[in-house]
């Protein structure tokens, strides 16, 4: 006897995968890379003449805002997915893995601001 009532339902400890919901996170990320690298190509590669110092083109400060905002995006929403898939197991694998994801678009939307306002 488990002591369980024949009416409560048995669920698996893990009906959500973390690895499928792990890659679904990866493939919105990868997305939202794409897109940020294709707004950045089109940005003006070529630096100033008359700057002295630590001198950045357009698409190399998009780079730089990208990689300085992408990868802390990228750890929130790794902990978001931990927190996802381990508070509730029960919820599909692709919607953790979207929700996951929530930062990294916040974080690309912000970026392409910051580039577009510093773009010549």
């Amino acid at each position: 006897m488990t002591g369980r009532s024949s009416e409560e339902p048995e669920y698996p400890r893990w009906r959500t995968s973390p690895v499928l919901a792990t890659l679904v996170l990866l493939g919105w990320y990868a997305a939202v890379a794409a897109a940020f690298a294709a707004v950045s190509y089109g940005l003006s590669d070529v630096t100033p003449d008359d700057c002295t110092g630590f001198c950045l083109s357009d698409r190399q400060g998009a780079a730089l805002v990208g990689v300085v905002m992408g990868v802390p995006a990228f750890l929130v929403s790794g902990l978001l997915l931990v927190g996802t898939t381990t508070r509730d197991p029960r919820p599909p694998a692709v919607s953790a893995g979207t929700t996951a994801a929530i930062p990294a678009f916040v974080a690309a939307v912000l970026a392409m601001c910051v580039a577009a306002q510093y773009a010549g």
